[in-house]
């Protein structure tokens, strides 16, 4: 079966596709950004705030690690397309960059 012009290209009106996912990856990016500057910041006073800086930094790590998840969706519904700008790779540098600069920071010497 032929397919003509028209039926072999889909036709794409509104937003680029991916840009859900990758718009859930800046929002991901940006919660993980503001928990990482209050655990860095914040200094414990007694248990039961130290317990609260870790399970903050682990919260962070679990939203800076979705925020990749989402921009490689994003990645891969706009690379389905064609799409193929530096736009569309820029969350998963950004979250993968976050992800891992506060793991060499806590974890590192």
């Amino acid at each position: 079966m032929d397919l003509t012009q028209d039926q072999s290209q889909p036709i794409v009106a509104g937003e680029p596709i991916g840009t859900g996912w990758r718009v859930a990856a800046w929002w991901a990016f940006a919660l993980a950004l503001v928990i990482a500057s209050q655990v860095m910041t914040a200094t414990s006073r007694d248990m039961v705030h130290t317990a609260m800086l870790a399970a903050g930094a682990l919260f962070m790590l679990l939203m800076s690690a979705l925020g990749v998840v989402f921009a490689l969706f994003g990645a891969a519904a706009a690379s389905g397309v064609g799409d193929r700008r530096f736009v569309v790779l820029l969350p998963v540098v950004a979250n993968g960059g976050l992800l891992l600069w506060f793991i060499a920071t806590i974890f590192g010497p």
